[in-house]
């Protein structure tokens, strides 16, 4: 992609006199414009020209306030919104995807037009083999540049799957790593197990990371408790004698472990309590429990 596809897209040179725009801005006065065409930034980096509605995490990014985030986006009719499975509820701009659909559809008419030359036509089929490859090898070698270094939002184009060396993106991860972590060592446990499973082979980093962050900071469980439940899943994978594998096998992601069984009472905490009573009974187990929290917190 070349810079100027990279850094810029048209748009009306009289955006800021839309009476959708002028009541943002009296609203929220340049301030608000700025954030609002930063959004839309956002959203032509982003797959299919969407983004997640994780108002704290686009405010993050943005290094402004989630309430004028949330303002901008849901008050001023400036974007649309739609329902996506195992995204949950995503916004996007309909002017910018008509705009990108109209480059889109002026760039395949080009194309046919190359192609439909004889002679190009056999230039192009000679180059299409070694160029597939060279595009696989740029693929691999620009995921975690793109995780790393993109918005979170535009993690969800990518599953854990994808990931050829973790340490690397690991260590270059702008967000919270803890969370990425814990994400990643769950799946990787599953995944081992049932590596043919839908769940798995299509999870996607960002709705694991969500989770993690939402059972750490909103249900206030310590890292130091998933870390256990981790501990004994391991223990439940080698068959190990004295561990229950109920709980291993029932929950498949990490976002199953804020849901409630009928007497309205976390899978979450029925799991802890489990690792706890282990703790307390098997030295052992309690030694590795507490040298895995050692690591993880170093």
């Amino acid at each position: 992609m070349s810079n100027k596809e990279a850094y810029y897209f048209s748009h009306d040179s009289n955006a800021r006199q839309d009476d959708k725009i002028v009541a943002l801005r009296m609203k929220h006065g340049w301030e608000g414009y700025g954030v609002y065409w930063a959004l839309v930034e956002k959203l032509r980096e982003s797959s299919g020209y969407m983004s997640i509605c994780d108002y704290n995490i686009i405010a993050y990014d943005l290094r402004t306030d989630a309430a004028l985030i949330k303002s901008i986006i849901e008050n001023f009719r400036l974007f649309s919104f739609t329902e996506i499975e195992n995204l949950g509820k995503c916004f996007y701009s309909e002017s910018l995807k008509n705009r990108m659909e109209k480059k889109s559809s002026k760039a395949r008419e080009s194309a046919n037009k190359r192609w439909g030359r004889e002679k190009e036509m056999q230039t192009q089929c000679e180059r299409i083999p070694n160029a597939m490859r060279n595009d696989a090898i740029k693929e691999k070698k620009s995921i975690v540049y793109n995780i790393t270094t993109n918005s979170i939002n535009n993690l969800y184009n990518y599953s854990f799957v994808k990931i050829n060396d973790f340490h690397e993106l690991y260590k270059n991860f702008e967000f919270e790593r803890k969370y990425l972590f814990l994400a990643y060592k769950f799946w990787e446990i599953w995944n081992k197990e049932n590596p043919n499973q839908k769940t798995l082979t299509d999870a996607k980093i960002s709705k694991w990371y969500e989770a993690i962050r939402l059972i750490v900071e909103v249900d206030k469980q310590k890292p130091d408790k998933l870390l256990g439940i981790y501990c004994y899943f391991l223990k439940c994978t080698s068959k190990e004698s004295g561990f229950d594998d109920f709980w291993f096998k029932t929950v498949k992601s990490v976002s199953a472990f804020r849901k409630k069984d009928k007497d309205e009472v976390y899978y979450l905490d029925k799991i802890i309590s489990q690792v706890n009573d282990k703790i307390a009974k098997d030295q052992d187990f309690s030694r590795l429990v507490q040298d895995t929290i050692k690591k993880f917190n170093k």
